[in-house]
């Protein structure tokens, strides 16, 4: 979101309702400063990203019980894995497994790779320029989007790239911006690389399993 956060999103909901839903906020920002502001508004909890069947399970078990949470593990069950991601040193395997457990078909994943590839290509472009205006506030917001796609799909450098973005001064940035940069550029290129490699492997095995 551009022009509001998730807390202003809360509050807007709170207003005026005597009975509110009990409502997570979901974020990849694990800061201290973060967990403060969002405790602060009175949500229920904060789930940080990348979101997993266990987190929601934990969260639903807060509020409900021990036999809701039981019932979303139920619905949550998937055989066991036939889909062994390639190994790269740029992602996380574990990510796509729990991609699995929503949905456990080469169409569904290959859709949500080529989405949360085209976030992070488009969020890399903002970022990039953010960095080369030395705009600190700007690259804060841009980092952040990118460390949670980063996260859902298992591109593990490029998120810590970005964490180290999200926290990073005024200072430092324009004395390293160069640095940063080109951080940048190998991080994405390589896991979107590796992206594209997973994604080819699992329409592959797909294909094999159709015929």
């Amino acid at each position: 979101m551009h022009d509001i956060d998730g807390a202003s999103v809360y509050e807007t909901y709170r207003f005026g309702r005597l009975n509110a839903a009990p409502t997570y906020f979901v974020t990849a920002d694990t800061s201290a400063l973060t967990a403060r502001r969002l405790a602060s508004l009175g949500a229920a909890g904060v789930i940080y990203k990348p979101v997993t069947f266990d987190k929601l399970r934990g969260a639903v078990s807060g509020q409900f019980g021990e036999d809701a949470a039981a019932r979303v593990e139920a619905a949550s069950q998937r055989p066991a894995p036939c889909l062994r991601p390639i190994p790269v040193e740029y992602l996380d395997p574990s990510a796509i497994e729990t991609l699995r457990e929503v949905r456990d078909t080469p169409e569904f994943l290959g859709k949500m790779i080529a989405e949360g590839t085209a976030d992070i290509e488009r969020i890399d472009q903002a970022l990039s320029i953010a960095l080369l205006a030395c705009d600190v506030t700007a690259v804060h917001r841009q980092a952040h989007a990118l460390r949670g796609v980063s996260l859902s799909l298992g591109a593990v450098r490029v998120a810590a790239l970005a964490d180290r973005l999200m926290k990073i001064g005024q200072r430092e940035l324009e004395d390293t911006i160069d640095d940063r940069v080109a951080d940048l550029r190998k991080s994405v290129d390589l896991s979107l690389a590796a992206l594209q490699a997973l994604a080819d492997s699992i329409r592959t095995q797909g294909t094999a399993h159709a015929g």
